[in-house]
């Protein structure tokens, strides 16, 4: 058998399936010349391809995808990668060319490149290159005799071999650009195959053309041990069962689309009676009849005329007796309604199926501490989803470090919680959470409520550095509660001091000082304004001289003191009145 028609038993029972979701992931035009149906007979070619160039793919399908991959992707800012080859950890944030030599970091490649094609399709490799040492070292560039990454699609990872979880072959399809040699621009690509097999240790690269034939100045050695391509699997494609529901929408869409732009016009309709009727047609026989009459005589145009009716709004028209009255008629709405309904209840359980998709996928790479995750339903298929992108990229760090000849200390660990709620849903659960926090008498469960509060406000928004700090913050304060409503409500109430009340709530201690002595001098203000010579008034001038001079207890006692007095002060007069 040729190599180029090699293929392995589970990528011909699922490239049909593969075609079908791929095109529902790349949709436009493109899907819709694919997959949209003539009505039936009764609509000619003419009218099919005008009703093609007006419609339009409802992407719900992409919608529902992209809504899983965002949930992932904005969890990988809280993926930890520490130690690993040093010239990885020189490009992983995307310096020096990034992990691909397109500036990308080890987060943009998996998010942007692999985890689209693994939700999509449920399989993608990820191979891990680096060039041939040239024949004089010294003019080796440091920033290509590093490994670097690229991706293959699950249709072009054509067959593979594992013996005891290592692989042991693969065979690889892929393009390679054909240049014009004058102008030196891409004129198109061309289809090579790439088998990779392990050798005593050793990894053999063959290189073959479309007709399958060797190119031998591709083919060498590979002084590793282990294939440098890794792939990530899931057991089903979260596009299963899908891509019917995105054919239907089509349609559905197309033919409504179709109906409201061509039939849904209002019609004039008038009674006649049977003598004028039987006149009309008596006529029309007469000219089919005769010949001369058939190409546009002047008896032709008379029976047009007799059959024209003008209409507007100051033409009149005259019906005979006991004949309903002309009107107009608009075309029914019930079908285009009952259509709109059936695409909205496929939209639904599109998003329902994705979701259920997730929810179902089982992992083959589970440790044992992720085996508590799958208590949850849909965290726990994105939390699987997680483990398997962290399986690539250790598979990827492994390679690396052999590529480098060092031994691979590197620690990747993705994080184990992810949830698909919105921002509105994110804020609700954080609005209640702050309402049960108040309610129990725990300082442990308060403080553990604001942690989980933070991280539903904060996650996607501050580095894991910064939520770090937060975290540290709020296990280090005596007090979690300190809505400034309740705080002013203790105040109040002498639950609590004034001095601590605002130290809750953040503020400078120095300030405190001036506060009170700000209070004092009010208080002196009002007492001043009040005095009329009666009891207290020589006081008012004592006590001011104490506020001012006194440590920050007293201040806080004289004023209590002063406002106490004016409040009496303030009493007696009107009693008075």
């Amino acid at each position: 058998m040729k190599i180029t028609q090699i293929t392995h038993p589970e990528y011909d029972k699922r490239i049909t399936s593969w075609g079908k979701f791929r095109d529902v992931l790349t949709g436009g035009q493109y899907f819709v010349d694919k997959y949209l149906k003539a009505y039936s007979k009764r609509e000619d070619t003419t009218q099919f391809n005008e009703r093609r160039d007006m419609s339009y793919n409802p992407a719900h399908a992409e919608s529902a995808m992209l809504e899983i991959k965002n949930s992932l992707y904005q969890r990988m800012v809280d993926v930890t990668r520490e130690k690993g080859p040093q010239s990885y950890r020189d490009v992983m944030d995307g310096k020096n060319l990034g992990v691909d030599r397109l500036g990308s970091s080890m987060t943009r490649f998996i998010g942007d490149e692999v985890l689209l094609e693994l939700l999509a399709l449920g399989k993608v490799g990820v191979f891990v290159d680096k060039d041939p040492m040239p024949e004089n070292p010294s003019k080796l560039d440091d920033k290509s005799s590093r490994p670097y990454l690229y991706m293959y699609r699950a249709e072009d990872i054509r067959s593979w071999r594992y013996e005891s979880n290592i692989l042991q072959s693969v065979l690889l399809r892929e393009y390679v650009e054909v240049i014009d040699e004058d102008t030196q621009t891409v004129t198109g690509t061309e289809v090579q195959y790439r088998l990779l097999k392990l050798n005593k240790g050793k990894v053999v690269l063959t290189v073959y053309d479309k007709v399958a034939n060797i190119l031998l100045d591709k083919t060498r050695t590979l002084e590793l041990k282990s294939i440098p391509f890794v792939m990530a699997n899931m057991t089903h494609s979260l596009l299963k069962s899908i891509d019917g529901y995105q054919i239907a929408l089509l349609n559905l869409a197309s033919s409504d689309l179709s109906y409201c732009l061509n039939s849904n016009f209002t019609f004039y309709t008038e009674q006649i009676d049977a003598t004028t009727m039987m006149q009309m047609m008596m006529a029309k026989q007469a000219i089919d009849t005769d010949d001369h009459d058939k190409d546009g005589s002047e008896d032709a145009a008379e029976l047009a005329a007799t059959r024209e009716i003008e209409t507007g709004a100051v033409k009149g028209r005259m019906y005979a007796t006991g004949l309903d009255r002309p009107g107009f008629i608009s075309p029914p709405t019930d079908p285009v309604t009952a259509s709109m309904a059936k695409q909205k209840k496929l939209e639904t359980e599109i998003r329902q199926i994705v979701h259920l998709n997730v929810a179902n996928l089982e992992s083959t790479k589970e440790s044992a501490q992720s085996k508590g995750f799958n208590e949850r339903t849909l965290e726990a298929g994105l939390s699987y989803i997680g483990i398997e992108l962290e399986h690539l990229e250790r598979g990827v760090l492994e390679i690396w470090s052999l590529y480098e000849g060092v031994s691979n200390d590197s620690m990747v660990a993705y994080p184990q919680d992810y949830s698909l709620r919105s921002k509105d849903q994110r804020l609700d659960e954080s609005e209640k959470r702050r309402k049960m926090m108040i309610s129990i008498p725990s300082l442990t469960y308060q403080k553990a409520q604001a942690k989980i509060i933070v991280d539903l406000d904060l996650r996607d928004k501050i580095t894991k550095e910064q939520m770090a700090m937060i975290r540290k913050e709020i296990d280090e304060s005596e007090i979690v509660i300190v809505d400034p409503e309740i705080l002013q409500d203790d105040v109040e109430r002498e639950i609590v001091s004034r001095e601590y009340a605002a130290k809750l709530r953040g503020y400078p201690k120095a300030d405190r000082a001036v506060v009170v002595e700000e209070a004092a001098e009010k208080a002196s203000r009002i007492m001043k304004s009040q005095g009329d010579g009666s009891a207290g008034g020589d006081d008012t001038s004592a006590n001011t001289k104490k506020i001012l001079g006194a440590d920050e207890d007293a201040v806080k006692l004289e004023r209590e003191k002063s406002r106490d007095l004016a409040l009496r002060t303030s009493a007696d007069k009107r009693v008075r009145s």
